[in-house]
């Protein structure tokens, strides 16, 4: 792969390999569903029950405004923000697996 300096024409962002961060599309949501699956995949079998993020509505999510992506290739990354009167909700973040750094 080769390595960009720039997010584009005219543009002096750097450009980011993995991908760029933008709202979620509704073409997006199987590719998002399959995400955050993988990235909870482990924690019923040791905590008993399903995270929730394993079964929030991301469709739902996605139409609202909701989700963001970090999208290259494939989408890597996911968070969801709700916007609530006077701050701002995480409801989830979750990466590929392949992609998350030991911390």
């Amino acid at each position: 792969m080769r390595s960009d300096t720039s997010a584009g024409p005219g543009s002096s962002r750097p450009r980011d390999p993995a991908g760029e961060i933008r709202r979620a599309k509704s073409q997006d949501v199987t590719a998002i569903q399959r995400l955050v699956a993988d990235a909870y995949a482990h924690y019923p079998s040791r905590i008993g029950i399903r995270p929730l993020p394993m079964d929030d509505d991301y469709g739902r999510r996605v139409a609202r405004g909701q989700a963001y992506v970090v999208a290259g290739e494939e989408i890597g990354g996911l968070i969801v923000l709700v916007g609530e009167e006077g701050y701002l909700l995480r409801r989830g973040a979750d990466a590929q697996p392949a992609s998350r750094t030991p911390c």
